[in-house]
Protein backbone atom coordinates (compact mmCIF):
# COMPACT_ATOMS: atom_id res chain seq x y z
CA UNK A 1 0.00 0.00 0.00
CA UNK A 2 2.82 2.39 0.87
CA UNK A 3 4.55 1.82 -2.45
CA UNK A 4 1.37 2.65 -4.38
CA UNK A 5 0.93 5.91 -2.48
CA UNK A 6 4.57 6.89 -2.96
CA UNK A 7 4.36 5.99 -6.65
CA UNK A 8 1.29 8.18 -7.07
CA UNK A 9 2.97 11.06 -5.25
CA UNK A 10 6.10 10.72 -7.37
CA UNK A 11 4.03 10.57 -10.55
CA UNK A 12 2.09 13.69 -9.54
CA UNK A 13 5.29 15.58 -8.72
CA UNK A 14 6.98 14.64 -11.99
CA UNK A 15 3.88 15.45 -14.02
CA UNK A 16 3.50 18.86 -12.42
CA UNK A 17 7.16 19.66 -13.04
CA UNK A 18 7.02 18.61 -16.69
CA UNK A 19 3.75 20.42 -17.43
CA UNK A 20 4.59 23.62 -15.57
CA UNK A 21 4.93 26.76 -17.65
CA UNK A 22 7.84 29.14 -17.15
CA UNK A 23 5.60 31.57 -15.26
CA UNK A 24 8.32 32.81 -12.94
CA UNK A 25 11.05 33.21 -15.55
CA UNK A 26 12.69 36.56 -15.08
CA UNK A 27 16.09 36.39 -16.75
CA UNK A 28 16.77 37.49 -20.30
CA UNK A 29 20.08 36.87 -22.05
CA UNK A 30 19.48 39.64 -24.55
CA UNK A 31 21.32 39.84 -27.83
CA UNK A 32 20.03 39.33 -31.33
CA UNK A 33 18.27 36.21 -32.50
CA UNK A 34 20.12 36.22 -35.81
CA UNK A 35 23.73 35.64 -36.64
CA UNK A 36 26.03 32.73 -35.90
CA UNK A 37 25.09 32.49 -32.21
CA UNK A 38 21.35 33.10 -32.61
CA UNK A 39 20.31 29.46 -32.29
CA UNK A 40 22.60 28.89 -29.32
CA UNK A 41 21.31 32.01 -27.58
CA UNK A 42 17.69 30.98 -28.18
CA UNK A 43 18.35 27.45 -26.86
CA UNK A 44 20.05 28.87 -23.75
CA UNK A 45 17.16 31.30 -23.19
CA UNK A 46 14.64 28.44 -23.45
CA UNK A 47 16.69 26.40 -20.97
CA UNK A 48 16.90 29.34 -18.53
CA UNK A 49 13.15 29.93 -18.82
CA UNK A 50 12.51 26.26 -18.02
CA UNK A 51 14.97 26.13 -15.11
CA UNK A 52 13.93 29.49 -13.69
CA UNK A 53 10.26 28.54 -13.49
CA UNK A 54 8.52 26.02 -11.27
CA UNK A 55 10.70 23.20 -12.58
CA UNK A 56 13.63 24.50 -10.54
CA UNK A 57 11.88 23.75 -7.27
CA UNK A 58 10.99 20.25 -8.46
CA UNK A 59 14.57 19.54 -9.47
CA UNK A 60 15.84 20.80 -6.11
CA UNK A 61 13.40 18.58 -4.21
CA UNK A 62 14.33 15.53 -6.29
CA UNK A 63 18.04 16.18 -5.81
CA UNK A 64 17.57 16.49 -2.04
CA UNK A 65 15.67 13.18 -1.98
CA UNK A 66 18.43 11.50 -4.03
CA UNK A 67 21.10 12.93 -1.71
CA UNK A 68 19.34 11.67 1.42
CA UNK A 69 18.81 8.21 -0.09
CA UNK A 70 22.45 8.03 -1.18
CA UNK A 71 23.60 9.10 2.28
CA UNK A 72 21.48 6.45 3.96
CA UNK A 73 22.42 3.53 1.70
CA UNK A 74 26.03 4.44 0.92
CA UNK A 75 28.71 2.10 2.22
CA UNK A 76 30.60 3.53 5.17
CA UNK A 77 34.06 2.73 3.82
CA UNK A 78 35.74 2.23 0.50
CA UNK A 79 35.98 4.28 -2.65
CA UNK A 80 32.27 4.13 -3.47
CA UNK A 81 31.34 5.52 -0.05
CA UNK A 82 33.77 8.40 -0.40
CA UNK A 83 32.60 9.11 -3.95
CA UNK A 84 28.93 9.18 -2.93
CA UNK A 85 29.68 11.55 -0.08
CA UNK A 86 31.52 13.88 -2.47
CA UNK A 87 28.52 13.81 -4.84
CA UNK A 88 26.18 14.55 -1.94
CA UNK A 89 28.40 17.45 -0.90
CA UNK A 90 28.18 18.82 -4.44
CA UNK A 91 24.38 18.57 -4.39
CA UNK A 92 24.27 20.42 -1.09
CA UNK A 93 26.63 23.15 -2.32
CA UNK A 94 24.59 23.67 -5.50
CA UNK A 95 21.30 23.91 -3.60
CA UNK A 96 22.41 25.90 -0.56
CA UNK A 97 21.52 29.24 -2.14
CA UNK A 98 17.93 28.12 -2.65
CA UNK A 99 17.71 26.73 0.88
CA UNK A 100 18.97 30.00 2.39
CA UNK A 101 16.68 32.11 0.19
CA UNK A 102 13.64 30.06 1.21
CA UNK A 103 14.21 30.79 4.91
CA UNK A 104 14.88 34.52 4.55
Amino acid sequence: MKSIVSFKAAFAAITSVLLASPAFAGYALGGSSSGPFGKITQWMQDYIDFMDGPAALGIIVVSIIVAVCAWIWAPKSGAVGVLLRVVIGGIVMLNIGTWVASFV
